[in-house]
């Protein structure tokens, strides 16, 4: 994979990276619109070997000497230092960083994501998550609509209060099943996490 050398704004989904695991492709897709592209700590070594341009940097703060040594070639950038080496915490800082910085979309590789912690952010950004198999969503009280192909799967972690579903098959209590292509929707009275089963 590698990145040309493109300017960078606040109107693209920033990335951050946080976690390894996803598929190549889909890293791929995620780097084609040129994102600010913000690697945590935990797997910066890994990252550093994909040829691409990191903007910025998540570590903790005594390993700052490190940190910068590694990534002298990937200068212009910024290192960002939190006190502790829990990969919550670089996400946290990464995500107020990017929120103070006008980024209005960020898109989260991290495999360890847990969505309890980050509802607190979904009014002031839309957050997007990739797991291993799954895309997660943030969804605002109201209406979800997304257009998919038949046979696509929703995942909802918690037992959600779910008022109505369109072009959704009930497979069991957190799971849905979009019976056509087309338009499917979930209206919803308060906050979910929502995930979509993704190859």
């Amino acid at each position: 994979m590698s990145s040309h050398h493109i300017v960078r704004d606040a109107q693209e989904p920033a990335l951050i990276i946080a976690g390894t695991h996803l598929s190549h492709e889909n890293i791929g897709q995620l780097l084609e619109w040129s994102p600010v592209i913000v690697v945590t700590e935990n797997c910066l070594e890994e990252v550093l070997t994909w040829d691409i341009k990191i903007d910025k940097i998540v570590c903790q703060d005594i390993r700052y000497q490190y940190v910068y040594a590694i990534s002298l070639h990937q200068q212009p950038l910024e290192i960002w230092q939190v006190a502790n080496v829990n990969p919550s915490d670089f996400v946290h800082l990464a995500l107020q960083k990017l929120i103070q910085r006008g980024h209005e979309a960020v898109s989260i590789i991290w495999e360890d994501f847990n969505s309890k912690d980050f509802f607190q952010y979904i009014e002031k950004v839309e957050i997007i998550v990739y797991q291993s198999y799954t895309k997660g969503y943030f969804v605002k009280k109201g209406v979800f609509k997304k257009w998919v192909t038949a046979g696509t799967v929703f995942y909802l972690p918690e037992r959600e209060i779910i008022h109505e579903v369109f072009n959704l098959e009930q497979i069991d209590s957190h799971t849905y099943k979009a019976t056509q292509t087309g338009l499917a929707s979930f209206q919803t009275p308060q906050p979910i996490f929502l995930q979509e089963s993704i190859e």
